[in-house]
């Protein structure tokens, strides 16, 4: 227990050996669970070691970085057509339906009932240009220290990182973002142009799709040992024909 308090994130590396899979019923999903045959190695000399390391580096911890990697195109919207209520996608992240993997997509038919472009919600979030971390405090810096940003002025850049809930039927998703580019493309402006415009327009431009009927297209993750809540992250949002939706709207 004394060791732990030394691990560092994406600096310390363990080697395990002996540990239990099992299913963790609290999240759901395959962890390991450490037993007395258990054995743990603190950054042990092994050849794999740098290269693993350096990997892990790449692979996006904080939750606007996975939902920006799940909207930066691994997916392309045009093949999501498994089409869900609000209530299958509850059920397939959390309840009845779940299923081992750990992501899915759905094609939702849904109205928007919140979309604060003109509120106090935050709408623009800003990164670093150099390391993407996120950058949290107005006029702040990089937070990492061996990173550039960290100690040079305006190395920060603005994105869309905007919250909605869509409702049907059968219930409400609560905490979708909408992020990047994929903002960019339903708004039809980038950053640059949202923040000079005025509040009346920003209401226009809301009320564009707010409580109006949408093809909503979702990449959704579900919780983890690791990641406390699931993820929904809008990759796609249109306003849906009238004839599609008498058509393709499920019941259930």
């Amino acid at each position: 227990i004394r060791w732990t308090e030394q691990w560092l994130p994406l600096k310390t590396t363990l080697l395990i050996v002996d540990a239990r899979v099992e299913f963790n019923a609290y999240y759901k999903t395959i962890c390991l669970a450490v037993d007395r045959k258990t054995i743990i190695t603190q950054d042990p000399i092994v050849p794999q070691l740098t290269k693993l390391l350096n990997h892990a580096k790449t692979i996006p911890t904080q939750d606007i970085d996975v939902v920006c990697s799940l909207s930066s195109g691994s997916v392309d919207p045009s093949t999501i057509n498994t089409v869900m209520t609000v209530q299958q996608i509850l059920d397939r992240t959390e309840g009845d339906l779940v299923q081992e993997e750990d992501q899915f997509t759905a094609c939702c038919y849904a109205v928007l009932t919140r979309f604060d472009l003109d509120g106090s919600s935050r709408i623009v979030s800003e990164r670093c240009v150099h390391c993407r971390m996120l950058v949290r405090e107005p006029n702040a810096r990089c937070p990492k220290y061996e990173c550039p940003g960290h100690t040079a002025a305006n190395a920060r850049e603005g994105f869309f990182d905007i919250t909605v809930d869509i409702s049907d039927h059968t219930g409400t998703l609560t905490g979708c973002r909408m992020v990047g580019q994929v903002a960019e493309t339903v708004l039809n402006c980038d950053v640059t142009t949202f923040v000079r415009l005025t509040d009346a327009q920003r209401t226009q431009l809301k009320w564009k799709y707010l409580l109006d009927r949408c093809a909503v297209r979702l990449i959704v993750k579900r919780r983890s040992a690791v990641r406390f809540q699931n993820l929904y992250s809008i990759v796609d949002c249109a306003i849906a024909d009238p004839a599609e939706v008498e058509a393709k709207l499920k019941v259930y």
